[in-house]
């Protein structure tokens, strides 16, 4: 269907959220080369692919930009309440008490009442599927002290591990302006708890908590969708789009993707999806990568200091080919355009079926 559009004026085909299209990405590719038409990748805002048996990036867009985690946040929370764990510190069946500015988190949360507590099995399973945020904060108090100390901590163990450009204001991954990261330092991340923590790191793959009389479902719809896929965090807000860090194993290869600004829900799992099967049977069946455990020294001048950020948002369409037709392909139209892209432009795919 997209070669029979492409007429003798079509000079490049321009992919918008490429995943919603029936077509794998692979066949456009071979289409465009095929009639010597130029690419023009426009999927999700960042994302990448990186082989975790080899280190190799498979994929990448973007992967350096900073963008807001939202509450992919809770994977450093996580990981920083699993080293609890490990070094003895508490264990699952520990009280977390829930003050009375984690009772006050906006939703997504629990909603327990200051004085209340949680065991930390349960704070687990809470911020994996429900994505508690005033269960994060809880957390975050209970090892930190306060929010603020514990966001500290986390922008350490973040650039310990490598994750330089990122940094955090609090454990939720609720709005806040200095709070960044980036596709690469989050499959840093998606690796290194892994790799540090794999006692723990199967509750990720929990599907259902029932906590009282709520049975709060996994936020990441892949899970149980995606042969191998063994979790590990969504997230969204306003400013970062629809996010989502995944792992899946299967056949000896492990990947760990990430895809950050989706426009929606449903177009970011198709992305996530689509790369997941145009990259898996390029990575190593074969560990050559030495573990994401090894952390490095840290300027803690910079951790306190943070990164300033400005957003810029363009509606337009992301090229620009000066009169020249384009075809656009995207979850829901086929169009052939002359100069900008204009919503109106759109044909309907079903008129070209």
């Amino acid at each position: 269907m997209i070669e029979a559009a492409i007429t003798d004026r079509t000079r490049a085909i321009l992919i918008v959220h490429y995943a919603g299209y029936p077509v794998p990405l692979r066949d456009i590719r071979a289409i465009a080369d095929r009639r010597g038409v130029a690419l023009i990748e426009d999927c999700a805002d960042a994302a990448i692919v990186v082989d975790a048996n080899s280190g190799r990036t498979l994929y990448s867009r973007n992967e350096n930009e900073l963008r807001h985690p939202a509450s992919v946040t809770k994977v450093m929370t996580l990981y920083l309440l699993f080293e609890q764990l490990e070094k003895g510190r508490m264990r699952l069946d520990t009280p977390l008490m829930i003050s009375s500015h984690a009772a006050m988190q906006a939703p997504s949360k629990l909603g327990l009442a200051p004085g209340e507590t949680i065991s930390v099995e349960n704070a687990i399973k809470a911020l994996v599927t429900k994505s508690a945020n005033d269960i994060a904060c809880a957390v975050a108090e209970n090892i930190g002290g306060s929010e603020a100390n514990f966001a500290r901590l986390m922008t350490r163990k973040a650039h310990a591990l490598g994750m330089s450009k990122t940094h955090y204001e609090n454990a939720s991954g609720l709005p806040d302006p200095a709070q960044v990261t980036t596709a690469r330092d989050l499959a840093v991340l998606g690796r290194a708890i892994q790799d540090r923590f794999p006692r723990y790191y199967r509750y990720f793959s929990t599907h259902n908590f029932r906590y009282g009389r709520a049975n709060m479902a996994n936020h990441n719809h892949l899970l149980g969708r995606v042969e191998g896929m063994d979790g590990i965090k969504t997230g969204y807000t306003r400013a970062s789009g629809f996010n989502l860090l995944t792992s899946v194993k299967r056949d000896g290869r492990r990947i760990v993707a990430v895809v950050l600004g989706g426009k929606s829900a449903a177009g970011r799992d198709k992305i996530m999806a689509d790369l997941i099967e145009d990259t898996l049977d390029k990575a190593s069946a074969t560990r050559s990568a030495a573990p994401l455990v090894a952390e490095r020294d840290v300027d803690d001048a910079r951790v306190d200091r943070g990164q300033r950020v400005v957003h810029v948002h363009d509606e337009r369409a992301p090229a620009d080919c000066g009169g020249v037709d384009v075809l656009r392909v995207d979850a829901e139209v086929l169009c052939q355009l002359g100069g900008e892209a204009r919503r109106e432009d759109a044909l309907d795919l079903r008129r070209l079926d």
